[in-house]
């Protein structure tokens, strides 16, 4: 296999790998499936509608964000 270089492609193509790449995993594709269904899912919900640890959850999340297919919303409790 020959060397990638990072000029042949441009910031869109970049960008649609990353995300291609994020979406691969099923749990992954899972998360964006709630998050679409519900508009907003919970933290703290999503491992028991996963079946996954709370650890493996955020490491999905996080790569999820990375890739600027989710973003977090923070919300106070009152």
């Amino acid at each position: 296999m020959g060397l990638i270089k990072a000029n042949d492609y441009n910031g869109e193509e970049w960008q649609i790998s990353i995300i291609t790449k994020a979406m691969a995993h099923p749990a992954r594709k899972r998360i964006v499936e709630l998050v679409l269904e519900q508009h907003c899912v919970r933290n703290a919900d999503l491992p028991a509608l996963l079946n996954l640890h709370q650890a493996t959850v955020t490491q999905h999340l996080g790569v999820l964000y990375q890739a600027n297919v989710i973003r977090p919303i923070y919300h106070t409790l009152q």
